[in-house]
């Protein structure tokens, strides 16, 4: 799982210094908040598919 987390850095900081050689910092800087959302709603699939079965994770709906 860690490695899989080093992959993502790894190809977003590729990604990210691409965008900065292309459109600038100030336009590139955008696509973090993206990024970071997008993260968030696979941690949020992934742990609703794995971590219910051990008990670890409650969801609270209402």
């Amino acid at each position: 799982m860690i490695s899989l987390g080093t992959l993502a850095d790894i190809g977003f900081n590729l990604v990210f210094g691409r965008a900065t050689d292309y459109f600038g910092y100030g336009i590139s800087f955008m696509a973090v908040p993206l990024c970071m959302a997008g993260f968030y709603l696979a941690y949020l699939r992934f742990a609703r598919r794995f971590g219910a079965r051990s008990g670890q994770i409650i969801w609270k709906r209402g």
